[in-house]
């Protein structure tokens, strides 16, 4: 599964760029314009209400296709990482349809550049010890690094 975020979409990206054999869930347009040529993806798409700014699928008809569909890998973005609250996000719907993948994945990436940590939104995608991996860009402070090995969430830099 991969969200709607633009942090999200390099993921499409490497998967298109190493020519992997994976079906991809997503509520993304943007996803699907990306790999919609490869012929190693499979894409299943989810439909509900149109969200123009993200140029993705969300509301009560998306979160009703997801409870039936399930992933191995869940790659999901965010707008914010609190080492207290967790993973949260400025949009409600948006965050609905993370966290709907995040619970029907056997793994959960959550992708998000240095700028989202110590910052927090108002709506709750997950708590830390719900995500098994994060991939950052830069490297984070070392009370970042214990409150991530306490939760058991394993760090990438890319």
């Amino acid at each position: 599964m991969i969200d709607s975020s633009t942090t999200a979409l390099y993921v499409a990206q490497n998967i298109n760029i190493h020519k992997k054999k994976v079906t991809v869930i997503t509520n993304s347009i943007k996803t699907v314009e990306e790999l919609q040529d490869s012929k190693w993806v499979k894409i299943i798409c989810i439909g509900g209400s149109l969200r123009k700014t993200t140029k993705s699928f969300s509301g009560t008809q998306a979160l009703f296709q997801l409870s039936n569909l399930y992933a191995n890998k869940a790659f999901i973005s965010c707008t914010a990482i609190h080492n207290k609250f967790g993973v949260t996000d400025d949009s409600e719907r948006e965050g609905e349809i993370r966290k709907k993948m995040l619970l029907n994945s056997e793994k959960v990436f959550l992708i998000a550049d240095k700028t989202k940590f110590d910052d927090l939104e108002s709506h709750l995608i997950a708590k830390l010890d719900e995500v098994d991996y994060i991939i950052t860009e830069q490297e984070l402070s070392k009370e970042w690094e214990e409150d991530l090995k306490e939760n058991k969430v394993k760090l990438i830099y890319a």
